[in-house]
């Protein structure tokens, strides 16, 4: 019986330590691009929700507020508490800027109020106007 010779194979057995690094590059390139998705993806939907919550808030503060006794230019701030973490708010009761509104209704607030993120750089500003009589 015959035997075959063996032939030896000329690749290395294994991986090249510069096969190794090419692999960890690309590991290393998908990971950060993950990550960056993932933290934009966080980033947007608390801006989303911050967008979606500030209106409302908004809506709540001017209809809770008291105008009555209030001098001109005076700033309140202030938070919404355990109900709306996060949360905190500015607002300014004056004279409308308008010297035709001025004349026309003296019993006329210009109210500007903003929502702010306490957690991050967001503002949302309103303007409104209120009789105080």
């Amino acid at each position: 019986m015959r035997t075959r010779p063996v032939v030896k194979s000329k690749l290395p057995d294994g991986f090249t330590f510069l096969e190794i690094m090419v692999a960890l590059s690309v590991v290393g390139i998908v990971f950060i691009a993950v990550y960056q998705l993932h933290f934009s993806t966080l980033s947007n939907t608390h801006d989303s929700q911050f967008n979606i919550i500030a209106p409302m808030l908004a809506q709540k503060k001017i209809s809770d507020a008291e105008w009555v006794g209030r001098k001109d230019g005076e700033s309140l701030n202030g938070d919404f508490g355990e109900e709306f973490p996060g949360f905190g708010w500015e607002m300014t009761i004056k004279q409308p800027e308008s010297e035709f509104l001025k004349r026309q209704t003296p019993d006329l607030k210009q109210i500007d109020l903003r929502i702010l993120s306490l957690s991050r750089p967001l503002a949302f500003q309103i303007r409104t106007y209120r009789l105080t009589r």
